[in-house]
């Protein structure tokens, strides 16, 4: 899940402040991070990956040195830091540095890991070279700079360019007691330094560092769980300052007049508070700065608009909507599926929406008389008007519908959802605040209406529709696992549906401008599994798994599309009868030549094959 939030009433950090490095990345250990036992079988899998890799390797006839694979699997569960910053290199050397630190056990046991490796390194030939006085020994890899590798304590530091690469970066917006899995610290200034040190193109060099990464200062994000719960936190610096400055942000957030827009039983939920003039002019202006310091002809998207339609796209158009919108899937519009989907945007010109509406009838209109023309069709239900885009004679699957109802336009694709979602909001419950799993999750954050967007996935409701995919695919990994020597450790690997289900969490992020900061937090559940298989069920009902079936198709059919065309082109294929009498068949008997060596009808093997 990617943090949008945060709530108001938690205690958060201070802002980041600048570090040294241009990224850091950081993971726990995978007994930490799958330490919930519904977890258990994906820590099963992990476990049996050596044994697997070298089960295999012999059955391929080529043997690893004893112990490389759980070696490797050690280095990649470890307790992980990587960190990435530019330097001042001299002439031949990179001017990047990076330092990459992989906890241990103990002492012992890293002191053994890097032993082991100077030992393969001396076995592939490479040039090994005294330990220096940083305790890292320096190997010479022909990239201008030396990689150094050592121990330090219970840690395996791997370090190129400056040995002593920035420092751990501290803060947190984690709450306390929270066990960190991972977290990203990004710094777009010493990133953008980087794009300069490597970039050979002085205009892409300039633009990238006009562009800042589109207004990101410096950039952390959280994932971590108390036992009982997950967490995820994010901290994006300034740009909290930047989006009001812009007006992208509305004077208020998210209500309970927003959440009762949304039926009790939704599925997935996101809801957000912003200009979409301000919101558009933020986003494209940096684009459209830096394309011109780049030499490229100016070009402005608002003046193309007003030019091609004779309407000021922000004044006309954009200031038609209202800051409020939001989308979602539910039980009451549609079982929850690809069809239930709803988008909801607030309205505050509703005559010039009209207006919009009614130009795009004519548009269609004026398409012809062709049967299979796209057409406007006009329904009315309980005063409310409704207008579907339907394709007669075309068995399209889905209808786009809307309607205007209480200053809110509500876009549907189909009747169903359209209809269906205006009821729901009639009805004058409290719509989502009457989701206990929703509600529960909002009291833990700590909501309130400062909150710029919400994301919420009920992720017990999407269980029973991931699972079979994960059946699926745990299912695979096990079988193929089980050609292992100890495969008999390797049991349940996904636990049923009912253990997953049980006492399973929903996931719910907010966001907020905190100073000069967008902050955000989110709980979860604590489990991986479940975490996944939610997920996995979101995207079935999205309907983005069912194109898998397509998307591999597509694929097959492509490598062979390649080749035959150009037989095609290349002869004249049309003119061929096999079964003329002119043409004679010889069958030939190739020998096995794929060694290289000339076969017994004498050649030079190469030509032969």
């Amino acid at each position: 899940m990617l943090p949008l939030t945060v709530s108001a009433s938690l205690a958060l950090a201070l802002p980041l402040p600048l570090p040294q490095d241009a990224l850091e990345l950081r993971h726990a250990s995978m007994d930490v991070m799958l330490s919930h036992p519904k977890d258990a079988g994906l820590r099963a899998v992990l476990d049996l990956l050596p044994s697997w890799i070298e089960a295999m390797a012999e059955r391929e006839g080529e043997a690893l040195p004893p112990g490389i694979a759980s070696l490797a699997m050690e280095l990649l569960s470890a307790d992980t830091r990587l960190a990435i910053g530019p330097r001042a290199a001299s002439a031949g050397e990179p001017p990047i540095r990076a330092l990459l630190e992989l906890r241990g056990a103990s002492e012992a046991a890293v002191t053994a890991q890097v032993e082991f490796m100077e030992e393969l390194l001396e076995l592939a030939g490479l040039p090994l070279e005294q330990v220096g006085p940083s305790g890292l020994r320096p190997l010479e890899l022909g990239i201008g700079t030396p990689l150094g590798m050592g121990a330090r304590g219970d840690r395996l530091v791997l370090a190129l360019g400056d040995d002593g690469v920035g420092s751990a970066a501290s803060g947190s917006d984690l709450p306390d007691g929270v066990t960190p899995h991972m977290s990203m610290r990004l710094d777009a200034a010493a990133v953008a330094e980087l794009i300069v040190a490597f970039a050979a193109d002085e205009d892409l060099v300039l633009g990238a560092a006009e562009m800042q990464l589109l207004g990101l200062r410096d950039t952390r994000i959280e994932v971590g769980s108390d036992g009982d719960r997950g967490w995820s936190a994010s901290r994006a610096a300034d740009y909290g300052r930047q989006l009001t400055e812009a007006g992208v942000l509305a004077e208020t957030g998210i209500t309970t007049d927003v959440l009762r827009r949304f039926p009790a039983d939704c599925t997935v939920a996101a809801a957000w508070r912003m200009e979409w003039g301000p919101l558009l002019r933020f986003t494209l202006e940096p684009i459209m700065a830096s394309l011109e310091s780049q030499g490229l002809p100016p070009s402005d998207p608002f003046e193309e608009f007003t030019a091609a339609t004779g309407m000021d796209l922000e004044e006309d158009l954009l200031a038609a909507f209202g800051p409020t919108a939001g989308m979602f899937l539910s039980e009451t519009t549609g079982g929850g599926r690809l069809t239930s989907a709803v988008l909801m945007i607030e309205v505050r010109d509703e005559p010039m929406l009209r207006g919009l509406m009614d130009d795009l009838a004519e548009v269609l209109m004026a398409l012809g008389d062709d049967e299979a023309a796209p057409r406007m069709q006009a329904f009315e239900r309980a005063g409310t008007a409704y207008t579907s885009l339907v394709v007669p004679g075309l068995p399209v699957p889905v209808e786009p519908t809307w309607a205007l109802d209480d200053g809110v336009l509500y876009l549907g694709l189909s009747p169903q959802a359209a209809l269906a979602a205006i009821d729901s909001a009639r009805a004058g419950g409290a719509g989502l605040a009457d989701n206990p799993r929703f509600v529960e999750a909002a009291q833990t954050l700590g909501a309130d209406d400062r909150s710029v967007s919400m994301v919420f996935v009920d992720t017990p409701a999407l269980l029973a529709d991931g699972y079979p995919w994960m059946n699926l695919g745990m299912a695979a990994i096990a079988n193929a696992l089980r050609s292992a020597p100890d495969a008999e450790e390797l049991a349940l690997v996904l636990p049923t549906l009912p253990a997953l289900r049980s006492g399973a969490r929903a996931s719910l992020e907010l966001s907020r401008v905190d100073g000069d900061d967008l902050v955000s937090l989110g709980t979860m559940d604590p489990s991986w599994t479940v975490n996944a298989t939610g997920l996995m069920g979101a995207l079935d009902q999205s309907g983005l798994l069912m194109l898998l079936p397509f998307i591999v198709a597509n694929q097959t059919s492509g490598s062979s599309s390649i080749e035959y065309p150009l037989l095609e082109d290349d002869w004249e294929t049309d003119d061929w009868d096999l079964d003329d009498e002119e043409f004679e068949w010889e069958v030939i008997e190739v020998e096995d030549v794929t060694d290289g060596e000339p076969d017994s009808g004498g050649g030079d093997g190469e030509s032969d094959r």
